[in-house]
């Protein structure tokens, strides 16, 4: 899957990413498109007894083979959604740099840079996180 900022989503129907200690653990219902649906009362959590699942015993490491393909298969994917990465990567830069240059008075090339560097992983001091609560924004 691509983001919104061109990057590749690794997706599978477990997050791995969430049992990183830097990352927020966000849990809500699934996006489903109609006539897809999901019954909120079914989605409630109903503890029952047995015993806990053995990982080690019972989900076994990936062995060099199982490796290698699933490598390759990342790879086809990759391939295949260079197109639309490059273009989900170029256009949050424009729309990014826009609002940049615009709320800091710089210029769009020296704004563009700011955001290809925000994309590169470097935060510079002009870039502003985006949060859902509004208590968290910082002050225009």
């Amino acid at each position: 899957m691509v983001g919104a900022g061109g990057q590749l989503l690794d997706r599978s129907i477990v997050d791995r990413m969430v049992g990183a200690p830097e990352r927020l653990v966000f849990e809500g219902g699934p996006l489903l498109d109609p006539p897809v649906r999901q019954d909120q009362k079914s989605r409630k959590p109903t503890a029952i007894s047995g015993t806990a699942l053995n990982t080690i015993a019972d989900c076994l490491p990936l062995t060099v083979a199982d490796k290698s393909r699933l490598q390759e298969l990342k790879a086809k994917s990759a391939h295949r959604l260079a197109g639309e990465r490059a273009k989900a990567h170029q256009a949050f830069i424009a729309a990014q740099a826009k609002q940049l240059a615009a709320r800091k008075g710089i210029t769009p090339k020296e704004a563009m840079h700011t955001i290809v560097r925000q994309c590169e992983g470097v935060l510079r001091p002009d870039v502003v996180l985006p949060f859902d609560d509004p208590s968290l924004q910082a002050a225009p």
